[in-house]
């Protein structure tokens, strides 16, 4: 009877076992970490399904090997030798990052974690590894890391393009007077405010330096192209920090969703002030020159004049002294003189006196 109750109590911790065994097995099996356990040497004894898919090596293949002789990259051996050294003097458990080297001559990058389990006399029998296979994670990072510094580049080029343009390039939305989303540095020699002024601390609006009489002019140009869906240019009058007030060109397009709904409005602004007091000073230059012209009389076509007396006739039929006709129909004045010949014919007393 004592026989029997010891054998089933015996057949029932080996079924415990057994069960114990083939649930950790399961784990082993079905968890997406590489599980190896090594002997104290650091040679395989058992590897599950997710290391053998992931390195391509069978535990049939690589039983009895050493983990640096399968699967490490040369420069790496004596770093993980390192790390079993210290596994086996009691410091464990221990987590790094290793590359492995696949059947298939990839490789793999890998985040271990490493203990020990002990026999009953306190000697370490076995070493359990677990790793996360992280190459995609990696590879991601590096995109990530790349795409990071190409944009980076990008803004710097940007940036510095639009620091050296010769007008004032603006990102606004219609939405609001308060509209601004971008605006570089050059709208301050412009009009002599900060561009922070605009759209970071908001001190102002942009409508608020508009020259009153022109605003209404410049929202109708800005709609009108929108509306078109066309770049659109206005020149308007600016009030500077100063005072004065400043011509400037405009050169905007809106930009639009899928649906055709305006997002915003990208352009530039220039000074043309110079160009303006140019202009104005050539017409005042062109006005002046027109008076002067419309001043000016002019003879022009066939002088009736008689042949005796040299007098003029006029159109009226009038004969009129030579030099009253002239200073009617021009501008010219006359002082009177004689000359020698006549001088010689009506006073030749004088004359030959003068000659003697």
């Amino acid at each position: 009877m004592k026989n029997k109750n010891k054998s089933e109590k015996m057949k029932h911790a080996t079924d415990m076992l057994l069960k114990e065994r083939n649930f950790i097995s399961a784990i082993l099996e079905t968890t997406g970490a590489l599980v190896v356990l090594f002997d104290s040497q650091g040679r395989f004894i058992r590897t599950n399904e997710a290391f053998e898919r992931i390195t391509g090596f069978e535990i049939i293949d690589i039983v009895g090997k050493t983990f640096w002789e399968v699967l490490l990259i040369p420069d790496d051996v004596e770093h993980i030798k390192g790390i079993l050294d210290k596994i086996m003097s009691g410091e464990f458990p221990v987590e790094y990052q290793s590359k492995i080297v696949t059947r298939g001559g990839k490789t793999r990058s890998i985040v271990w974690s490493i203990t020990a389990l002990k026999d009953g006399r306190g000697t370490i029998e076995y070493i359990i590894g677990s790793g996360i296979d992280i190459t995609e994670s990696m590879v991601v990072k590096e995109l990530l890391k790349e795409t990071s510094q190409n944009l980076i580049q990008s803004e710097r080029k940007y940036r510095s393009l639009i620091a050296n343009m010769p007008g004032a390039v603006y990102r606004s939305r219609l939405s609001s007077e308060d509209s601004v989303e971008f605006l570089n540095n050059q709208i301050e020699e412009i009009s002599g405010y900060p561009a922070s002024d605009f759209y970071q601390d908001r001190k102002r609006s942009f409508k608020s330096i508009v020259y009153p009489d022109d605003y209404e002019c410049l929202m109708k140009t800005i709609q009108k192209g929108i509306d078109k869906k066309e770049p659109y240019r206005v020149e308007y009058r600016i009030l500077h920090v100063d005072g004065s007030v400043r011509w400037v060109s405009e050169r905007g397009q809106g930009i639009f969703d899928e649906d055709g709904q305006v997002l915003w409005i990208d352009g530039m602004i220039f000074d043309i002030t110079e160009r303006k007091n140019l202009e104005k000073e050539r017409e005042v230059m062109i006005r002046e020159l027109t008076d002067a012209l419309n001043k000016v009389k002019t003879l022009r076509g066939l002088l009736p004049i008689c042949s005796n007396c040299k007098k003029i006739r006029d159109d009226k039929g009038y004969w009129n002294q030579i030099e009253e006709y002239i200073k009617e129909y021009s501008d010219a004045e006359f002082s009177h003189s004689i000359c020698p010949e006549c001088a010689q014919k009506l006073y030749p007393e004088f004359y030959k006196k003068k000659s003697e």
